[in-house]
């Protein structure tokens, strides 16, 4: 269960890091 914790949260992280490289290339 762990395992799979742990694959939702890197899911998270590369999904919140492709939103906010999206908003930086918007605003610059």
């Amino acid at each position: 269960s762990s395992g799979a914790q742990l694959v939702s949260e890197k899911y998270k992280f590369q999904k919140a890091l492709e939103i906010l490289s999206a908003a930086t290339e918007i605003y610059l």
